[in-house]
């Protein structure tokens, strides 16, 4: 395992098979990364990347990637590229008893969209914007996929705090079990 300390900026990596223990001081964090990957002769993804921990000692151990499981129902909504959950009905977002709506931008596009109050499957990108709102009185900022970075809608922040997700980006979870 790659352990980075970070107070004292330094590195040791225990390498089991040789027992061999090797100190590297005064790494940058992407030279580190590098040198793990060729010692174990292994690209490093971008999801070990994001699998750095941080413990409350300061160390930080960077983690081979762990398949987590997690178990999708009908009626969850996913990444139409990646298929990664992105929220479920559950957390469908209603405004003047709806949570579907059809909208066109500046440009000419139209959209349909669906509200949700949770988009845990989102990473937000960009600064808040109020021009060209649909939401007035509402900001907003890109919704992106956090697995693949597909563009899937907008996070509006305003009175109310919701995502507006573009429904032909994602793939309702009972299409999977049909």
């Amino acid at each position: 395992m790659l352990f980075i300390i970070r107070n004292r900026k330094f590195i040791i990596d225990k390498l089991k098979i040789n027992r061999i223990i090797i100190i590297i001081k005064d790494f940058p964090l992407l030279a580190i990364i590098f040198i793990y990957s060729k010692l174990y002769n292994k690209k490093i993804t971008m999801e070990e990347n994001e699998n750095i921990i941080k413990d409350n000692s300061g160390i930080t151990e960077l983690k081979p990637k762990t398949e987590t499981k997690t178990e999708l129902k009908p009626d969850d909504w996913l990444c139409i590229v990646c298929n990664k959950k992105i929220t479920s009905d559950k957390n469908r977002f209603e405004i003047n008893n709806e949570s579907e709506f059809q909208f066109v931008n500046p440009a000419g596009l139209y959209f349909d969209i669906i509200t949700f109050i949770e988009a845990e499957g989102c990473r937000i990108t960009g600064e808040p914007i109020i021009e060209y709102t649909w939401f007035p009185g509402h900001t907003w900022q890109l919704a992106v996929c956090s697995r693949c970075s597909t563009q899937l809608g907008w996070k509006y922040e305003g009175r109310y705090s919701f995502y507006g997700l573009i429904k032909a980006r994602l793939v309702k979870g009972n299409v999977l079990f049909n």
